[in-house]
C-alpha cells in the first residue's frame, strides 16, 4: 500500500490481489468483487464479493478486510488513497462493501484495483520495516521465505480461489526474487 517503487508493486502483485483489475481497453474484470451494482445516477456503488477466497494464512476474505485496508490506505497516506477522492463514505454490507460518492462518477470501479490486505494485519504493520512482517494476500503465489537481505521466495496458493495449476495457463511452480543493489549488479546477475 506504501511503496513507491514500481518493481515492488509488480512483484507483490503475485501475492495481493484487488477487487478489479483495470483491462488495456480500461474496463475492470472483477478479482476479489463478483460483481457490482451502480445505483443513484452512478453516485452509490455497492461491490458484492466473491464467496470462499481465502488469504494466505487460511482466513476467509470478506467485507471488514476491503474497509480496513480502506481505513489503512487513509491513515498511512498510501498512493492509492487519493482514487477515494471521490468517496463520501465506504461500509460493509453483509458480503459486499458500498461505496457512497460525493458526485457521479462512471468509472469509479476502475479505481479498485489496490491491493487487499486480511484485517488482522495490525493498523499499520505493513508500513513499518520490521522482520517479522509476512506478506498475506489472496494471489496466485503465497510467500514463502526469505534469505535476509538476498532473497524471496513465493510459491504457488494451492488455495487459490482462480482455479487449480492444471486450470491456470503459464503455470510456474515458484518464483524467486533475488534483491539487486544496482543497475550494474542487476546486469551481472541476469547474464
Amino acid at each position: 500500500l506504501i511503496t513507491d517503487y514500481q518493481c515492488n508493486v509488480e512483484m507483490l502483485g503475485l501475492i495481493y490481489e484487488g477487487l478489479f483489475c483495470v483491462e488495456q481497453d480500461f474496463t475492470a474484470t472483477p478479482v476479489l468483487a463478483s460483481g457490482y451494482e451502480a445505483s443513484d445516477g452512478n453516485s452509490r456503488y455497492t461491490v458484492y464479493l466473491k464467496d470462499h477466497v481465502r488469504f494466505h494464512d487460511g482466513s476467509t476474505f470478506g467485507a471488514a478486510d476491503v474497509v480496513a485496508t480502506i481505513d489503512n490506505m487513509i491513515a498511512y497516506q498510501s498512493s492509492f488513497a487519493d482514487r477515494l477522492d471521490n468517496v463520501a463514505r465506504y461500509y460493509a454490507s453483509g458480503n459486499a462493501v458500498v461505496f457512497e460518492l460525493k458526485r457521479p462518477q462512471s468509472n469509479f470501479v476502475c479505481l479498485l484495483d489496490f491491493p487487499i490486505l486480511p484485517r488482522s494485519v495490525p493498523s499499520g504493520g505493513f508500513a513499518k520495516e520490521s522482520s517479522a512482517f509476512v506478506p498475506v494476500g489472496t494471489g496466485k503465489y503465497k510467500y514463502d521465505h526469505e534469505t535476509e537481505y538476498k532473497q524471496l521466495m513465493l510459491v504457488w496458493n494451492t488455495d487459490w480461489h482462480g482455479g487449480t495449476p492444471s486450470q491456470v495457463d503459464h503455470y510456474i511452480d515458484q518464483i524467486r526474487v533475488v534483491y539487486i543493489k544496482n543497475p550494474e549488479t542487476g546486469v551481472y546477475s541476469f547474464d
